[in-house]
């Protein structure tokens, strides 16, 4: 028998494409009422250094301020540990200045205001990420953990081994580090490491907008992005307003955890293509007349 052949050909774009997922102007999205936010602040001696003529502390107060003023919903579930005890033994030691509890605003400001340095105060970051068991106990959601520091563990204790003690004993925590004035990049792949192995990001700031906008991404409702079909293990995660994934080229759901949670379908990815998505937040004004 005789037989054609014929074929054709078609270009298929598989280079990776980016994500990422914003907050309309003017319209937060809040954490969902479950949600426990752990925040961990270094008030090591290195935070009387300074940076551009004024100390970290002051930069790092200022930020820590702003969050609580607007960045976060009044009664939510917060708390703040420090580096640092009290008495003789200062160095390793840490204290919770705020209870995992309804945010109060006024007062949290307040006791932020009141913060001061101890040049012996090390910086015990294992010690601190130990006590978010603890700390976040009574939460039935989701467990986010910000820690802001400006350089590495001083102390005796792993904060590796810290976190895999969380792990082990079934404690799902999703940790941003936030690294101040941090100028040692093997520090900062490390810190890396310990956020994205735990659900979560490392932002490098290095001035004092960067830190308050790392801040605030830092706490904002997280986002896993999963595969059309599959909703069984997240493809990836971010936040809202926080860095853009990058991902294969395909279909895609996103699942926001927010108050009221959010489910976004049909997002279409295309070989190379660098996508902004913004949310629509259920309850905004709408500002658009209807045409008679």
């Amino acid at each position: 028998s005789t037989y054609v052949l014929t074929a054709s050909t078609e270009f298929v774009d598989r280079r990776p494409a980016s994500l990422e997922v914003v907050a309309p102007e003017g319209q937060p999205v809040e954490l969902a009422e479950d949600t426990g936010l752990a925040l961990i602040l270094d008030t090591s001696g290195s935070m009387n250094k300074r940076l551009d003529g004024v100390r970290r502390i002051d930069i790092a107060k200022a930020s820590m301020k702003q969050l609580v003023k607007t960045g976060l919903a009044e009664g939510a579930p917060v708390s703040l540990r420090i580096f640092g005890g009290t008495g003789k033994k200062t160095g390793c030691e840490t204290r919770q200045l705020v209870g995992l509890g309804p945010l109060d605003k006024a007062g949290t400001v307040k006791l932020i205001n009141k913060l001061k340095i101890d040049k012996k105060t090390g910086t015990p970051i294992a010690a601190a990420l130990r006590w978010v068991k603890r700390d976040l106990e009574d939460v039935e959601g989701d467990r986010i953990v910000v820690l802001i520091t400006d350089g590495k563990a001083t102390c005796k204790a792993d904060p590796e081994e810290a976190l895999a003690e969380l792990r082990d004993e079934g404690i799902e925590v999703s940790l941003n580090i936030v690294g101040f004035a941090l100028d040692d990049e093997a520090i900062k792949e490390q810190m890396r490491g310990w956020a994205e192995a735990n659900g979560g990001s490392f932002y490098d700031a290095d001035s004092a907008d960067a830190l308050s906008e790392a801040v605030k991404v830092a706490v904002a409702a997280p986002v896993d992005v999963f595969a059309v079909g599959d909703r069984s293990t997240p493809v990836a995660s971010t936040t809202v307003g926080g860095e853009a994934v990058e991902l294969e080229p395909g279909e895609y759901v996103l699942e926001v955890r927010a108050d009221p949670p959010l489910e976004i379908e049909d997002i279409v990815l295309a070989g190379g293509e660098r996508l902004s998505y913004e949310l629509e937040v259920p309850g905004a004004d709408e500002t658009e007349e209807e045409t008679p």
